[in-house]
């Protein structure tokens, strides 16, 4: 940004706009009477005294309650505003810098009330542009894009990503309590001069700022600890996240996207429901630590972890691994074909409806989890078996089809059952079984006897 860009800009922010007719355009800036520079300056007053609200010619025994709520607002001198039209004058300034605070102001011609000084701050057309400006020490009180906006012999200096006026010096006493009289280079570099420089070495922070514990300030002045949702602490000069909002969880284990995740906790335990609900905000409906994964299109079934990063290819392995463990583990499925026959496990329960591709989301519907199996066995075709289930055994959520059978007489089953107790659960599935065979041709029968003679 070259320095005839960065100056209109800040007076693009002091002033809300200028307007102009003829259709010229936006009104350019001319040279500026910095605060705090000009011959006629007051001396340093701090912030503008702007004196009493302007009197309205109304006492309060004249106005009821819903009356003085009616009142028109201030927009006199020194009111307080946010743009040029809550101002008769129709100008509105900025009058601290740090604070972004904006009052009225009016046009001038030499003369303005006291803490005020008549100021050239641009261009209408061709004409000058005399506005009442306060009058303020430019010591880190004036955002500057140059050092002409801060006053002969005061430098505009760059700290972090800000701009601030200094102010030049001769000696320690030149300079008021927490700064120092040192060296120091202007915002282009083409200036070193000694000027009254923070002791903390920026504009914004106080003396005794610690960088290294400070969340509003750490490691630089200008560093805020600020996560999404999240709890910040500041360590060694490193913003880290030490906590999260109630509510929300940093489910990815990524501290610059903050607490990112929002769900409300219920408790430990998740088991997959038809709602989908993540009832202990572990990002998938169903418990991750307890959870054996598959996955048709990425898995493998030589493993032998089976966890979300790592899932089997075949439900029949995923089953297999999830009995061995103590306790015995839930099966994860994510959507897919799979040709297989599946042998449940009693306290091994199955679910489908998983998306891996999604961080394992579940929706039955979306997700279609197939189960297809042509395998013919003596005298049946069976493509998940259930025998002797007695403990709480699910299998939810899966599309199930079975060819027909080809063997003779045999049957075609989608889910075969047998010496199962009520602990066996099937439920949300749609389940599809083929026809059965034809029976074998029974036997000839016996000749019959000859009839009697005619």
């Amino acid at each position: 940004m070259n320095p005839t860009t960065r100056w209109w800009t800040v007076w693009a922010a002091a002033l809300t706009g200028f307007a102009c007719g003829g259709g010229g355009g936006p009104a350019q800036p001319a040279d500026f009477c910095s605060a705090g520079a000009c011959s006629d300056a007051a001396p340093d007053k701090g912030k503008p005294d702007f004196g009493p609200p302007p009197d309205l010619g109304l006492e309060d025994s004249d106005l009821d309650v819903d009356a003085r709520d009616q009142a028109a607002p201030c927009r006199d001198f020194g009111c307080p505003c946010d743009m040029n039209e809550d101002c008769d004058s129709g100008w509105c300034v900025i009058v601290d810098a740090k604070t972004g605070e904006r009052r009225c102001t009016m046009m001038c011609l030499d003369e303005c009330p006291e803490g005020w000084g008549c100021k050239n701050v641009g261009l209408i057309g061709t004409d000058p542009l005399f506005l009442c400006m306060p009058d303020i020490d430019p010591l880190c009180n004036l955002n500057c894009l140059k050092d002409a906006d801060c006053g002969v012999g005061n430098l505009c200096v760059k700290m972090e990503k800000s701009y601030f006026c200094l102010r030049q010096c001769g000696s320690p006493s030149d300079c008021p309590e927490d700064f120092e009289c040192k060296s120091a280079t202007n915002w282009d570099e083409s200036v070193t001069a000694d000027q009254c420089v923070p002791l903390s070495g920026h504009c914004l922070c106080p003396p005794d700022v610690n960088y290294l514990t400070d969340i509003a300030h750490c490691g630089s002045c200008e560093n805020a600890c600020d996560f999404d949702h999240g709890v910040a602490a500041c360590m060694t000069g490193t913003c880290r996240l030490i906590g999260c909002e109630e509510g929300y969880f940093n489910l990815n284990q990524v501290e610059s996207d903050g607490c990112e995740y929002k769900c409300t906790y219920q408790g430990p335990d998740d088991p997959p429901d038809p709602g989908y609900v993540d009832s202990n905000c572990d990002g998938i409906d169903g418990v991750i630590s307890k959870g054996v994964f598959v996955d048709a299109a990425k898995g493998d079934d030589d493993n032998v972890l089976g966890d979300m990063s790592h899932p089997f290819k075949t439900i029949h392995a995923a089953i297999a691994f999830a009995a061995q463990q103590d306790p015995k583990r839930e099966v994860y499925v994510s959507k897919g074909q799979y040709r297989e026959q599946v042998v449940l496990v009693d306290g091994v329960s199955v679910y489908g409806g998983y998306d891996a591709a999604t961080g394992w989301s579940r929706d039955i519907e979306k997700n279609r989890t197939s189960i297809l199996w042509d395998g013919q066995e003596p005298l049946a075709i069976r493509s998940v078996v259930a025998m002797n289930i007695i403990g709480k055994t699910v299998f939810d959520g899966f599309y199930v089809k079975t060819s027909s059978a080809f063997q003779s007489s045999a049957s075609s089953y989608g889910i075969y059952v047998y010496h199962s107790s009520n602990g066996l659960i099937i439920s949300n599935n749609t389940i599809e079984a083929g026809n059965g065979a034809d029976g074998k041709s029974g036997a000839y029968g016996q000749n019959g006897q000859n009839g009697n003679d005619g």
